[in-house]
């Protein structure tokens, strides 16, 4: 496979009412695995397929403050949809699996939210291989 280059930005995480009421299913959630974790995802710049392999987080300032793989596993929107991709273009809700069994406290102290209204993209994942 080509070796790809992708960042992605993120504006939070998927609230535990809105996953569990609306997401759970069509994202296969389970909050007893702690190494998942769904989160709101900026407009994304290119297809990104399932299984790609982020290898690090920095935040707006270009500041690596996470380094370890995490896969894109699931996709959907807001019509809870299943996607076989990260659609370009598109604000996606998206659920992550950390290679390490845990997520990370960047990750976990993310605002909490519904959906992206007011959300600002405060964390970008960073992609140099594919999974």
């Amino acid at each position: 496979m080509e070796q790809k280059k992708i960042h992605l930005r993120v504006s939070g995480r998927l609230s535990d009412k809105e996953l569990m009421s609306k997401f759970r299913l069509v994202l296969d959630y389970s909050p007893s695995k702690a190494w998942e974790v769904v989160l709101l995802c900026d407009l994304s710049l290119c297809d990104i397929p399932l299984g790609y392999g982020f290898n690090r987080i920095e935040d707006l300032d270009g500041k690596v403050v996470f380094t370890g793989l995490i896969v894109l596993k699931k996709v959907t929107q807001q019509f809870v949809l299943p996607f076989d991709a990260l659609p370009r273009g598109w604000k996606t809700i998206c659920k992550f699996e950390f290679a390490e069994q845990f997520v990370p406290e960047v990750i976990r102290s993310l605002p909490a939210a519904s959906y992206w209204v007011n959300a600002q993209a405060s964390l970008v994942l960073q992609g140099d291989f594919l999974q």
